[in-house]
């Protein structure tokens, strides 16, 4: 003879639940780049420059951009592939040099160089145009042709 047993729960079994807590986290890197940079143009030097007149300019060479808000950003200049006597030049025919020198300021006042840089500061992700100030000295007696140095910017951040 076989006894069937049979058990009966009333009520639904218990449902529990646990929670816990995940931590998120991201950090947000300081970076800049520095687009391609346009070359500076010293202008044309002539016979009224020979007799002592400067030439002077101007121009927004440097394109950075930086994370907004990057703390610290220095722009420095070397000396320039022609340097030579305390002196940046660019060199033309014949290896004729004509000196020049480029300025943090308006004033030009600041020789911009490794030493006297250039602070930015970002407002925005959007690059900004760097001004650079140049002069070349006057009394100078360099014959026609083309001249060119190159310089190198060292960004720091």
């Amino acid at each position: 003879m076989a006894v069937l047993s049979l058990v009966v729960f009333s009520g639904a079994a218990a449902a529990k639940t646990l929670t816990t807590s995940i931590g998120v986290t991201a950090s947000v890197s300081a970076n800049c780049r520095v687009n391609s940079p346009v070359a500076l143009s010293l202008g044309t030097y002539g016979s009224s420059n020979a007799g002592g007149k400067a030439l002077a300019g101007n121009g927004k060479v440097l394109s950075i951009a930086c994370t907004k808000g990057t703390a610290g950003v220095r722009i420095a200049l070397n000396n320039g592939t022609h340097f030579s006597n305390s002196k940046r030049h660019v060199l033309g025919p014949n290896s004729k040099k004509v000196s020049y020198q480029i300025y943090t300021n308006s004033g030009l006042t600041t020789v911009w160089n490794s030493k006297n840089t250039v602070a930015y500061t970002p407002k925005s992700d959007v690059a900004t145009a760097i001004e650079m100030y140049s002069k070349v000295p006057g009394g100078q007696k360099p014959p026609p042709g083309q001249y060119s140095d190159t310089l190198t910017a060292t960004v720091d951040f």
